[in-house]
């Protein structure tokens, strides 16, 4: 294999890969976009210096990354439910459990992390891959030997740009994937096939084969978990698709407002240019020049007059509704402070309903990710018979509405209604919101004393006991 058929990529890989690297500049924040040379391109009318100077001075919000991660937390609230029947005994997997990706990470931790990931790009793809161990042919290993030297099916991931070229064959109507290009970040190439596979490097300018093997699954253990496509089945929609492009102008925004200040705070001079042979003694200092014919009428020095508060006013307002939008745009407007005054209450329970239809689907997504990563896990140890008992189910009902209007309702109910019964039922809730993560025995504490205060005389709406 020559160098460049091993760095040949999918058409779709081609087609996509400057919007995913501009999708993980914009997660990553102002600098990272700087860098990759997406925001503050240089004015036709502006100066090096100064364009070196506003890329230095450079800021911005980040709603890219504070939207993702809103919906990434929410979805992470609840934890899954998984009963793995026979499979949960195993000692092999419990092992996995605990440490999935031979990094430390937690099982449920990871996949929450996957999820952020495919987010960010669209889609995400897990090699389910086992270590290969010398000799494994001549030398028979029990289990104990596996739980003792910690060998067992664990799991990469490849983010959008490292996972290269792949094809794909009808087999009994259903899609298999027969061919897998990856990078992995040690600059090394895997390429599978359903019954062997490959490892190349790039050294001197050439294609080195260093390792190679045979495949006993039969199948390419990797898995896909790909976000909002309709079409196609390995290329996803990135959350920052559309709010990548609105962070980027508001970058811009902010960076023109931050000149509008400079100007006002560094106003610029007028005054009669100069004729061959004239010196000049001003000292103009950090402020800009203009300069005019010195034969008009008046033409002496003054200073320009800046205007400051109109046009941040403008910018400030033009950011405004590019937040509104971006909120809108994920059904999260009771989230950001500019928006929750221009929406109705009626209209933010609707956004709370679309939210939580929408993470919904999400979590049914991640909930089909993991049932596959376990069966080809299954499918290494060869226990797939054992995938019959494996019931995931994932929360579809999400708790995102808004607490404080709703602790503000319940307050002001214990003073229209009185009832001692009504004011328990009413504290114990207002406790439970307030702490909703509190473990069950010290609730059973509150709600004791709780129960136990009924005897405190109620005040009535007129201040009287």
């Amino acid at each position: 294999m020559d160098i460049d058929e091993l760095k040949q990529t999918h058409d779709d890989y081609k087609n996509n890969v400057n919007s995913w690297l501009l999708y993980k500049a914009a997660f990553s924040g102002t600098r990272a976009l700087i860098q990759s040379g997406f925001v503050l391109k240089k004015h036709d009318r502006e100066s090096a210096t100064n364009h070196t100077r506003r890329k230095e001075k450079a800021y911005g919000y980040n709603f890219t990354k504070r939207l993702i991660g809103l919906i990434n937390s929410l979805l992470s609230q609840k934890k899954s439910v998984s009963n793995y029947g026979k499979l949960g005994n195993d000692d092999l997997f419990k092992l996995f459990i605990k440490n999935c990706d031979y990094e430390g990470s937690d099982f449920e931790r990871w996949l929450i992390n996957q999820q952020l990931s495919s987010f960010i790009f669209g889609h995400v793809g897990v090699l389910i891959d086992k270590p290969k161990i010398e000799n494994d042919h001549i030398v028979e290993r029990t289990i104990a030997d596996n739980v003792g030297q910690e060998i067992y099916p664990y799991l990469s991931q490849y983010s959008a740009l490292n996972i290269l070229d792949w094809k794909t064959n009808r087999e009994n109507g259903r899609l298999v994937l027969t061919y897998l290009k990856l990078l992995d970040d040690d600059g090394n190439y895997r390429l599978y096939w359903q019954d062997r596979w490959q490892v190349w490097q790039i050294e001197d300018d050439n294609a080195v084969l260093k390792d190679e093997g045979d495949s006993f699954l039969g199948v390419i253990p990797f898995v896909w978990l790909t976000h909002g496509s309709l079409e196609n089945k390995f290329i996803g929609v990135s959350l920052a698709a559309e709010i990548s492009l609105i962070d980027i102008s508001v970058i811009e925004n902010l960076s023109q407002g931050e000149e509008v200040i400079d100007l006002t705070a560094f106003p610029m001079m007028r005054k009669p240019m100069l004729m061959p042979g004239d010196h000049d003694e001003d000292i103009v200092g950090a402020s800009g020049v203009l300069e005019f014919d010195p034969n008009n009428p008046n033409s002496k020095p003054d200073w320009l007059q800046s205007q400051a508060r109109e046009p941040i006013s403008a910018i400030l307002d033009w950011i405004d509704s590019k937040v509104i939008e971006m909120a809108r745009m994920f059904n999260a407007s009771a989230f950001f402070s500019q928006s929750k005054a221009a929406i109705s209450g009626e209209s933010r329970k609707r956004e709370f309903q679309l939210m939580n239809s929408a993470l919904a689907n999400e979590s049914r997504n991640l909930e089909q990710f993991q049932r596959q990563i376990i069966y080809f896990w299954l499918l290494w140890e060869q226990k797939e018979e054992l995938m019959k008992d494996v019931v995931i189910t994932r929360p579809t009902d999400f708790d995102i509405s808004d607490k404080t209007e709703e602790l503000d309702n319940l307050v002001t109910s214990k003073v229209t209604v009185n009832s001692k019964t009504f004011h328990e039922e009413v504290d114990k809730k207002i406790a439970k919101i307030a702490l909703p993560d509190l473990a069950l025995k010290e609730r059973n504490v509150i709600n004791d004393e709780i129960a136990q205060v009924r005897d405190v005389p109620i005040v009535k709406a007129d201040g009287k006991s």
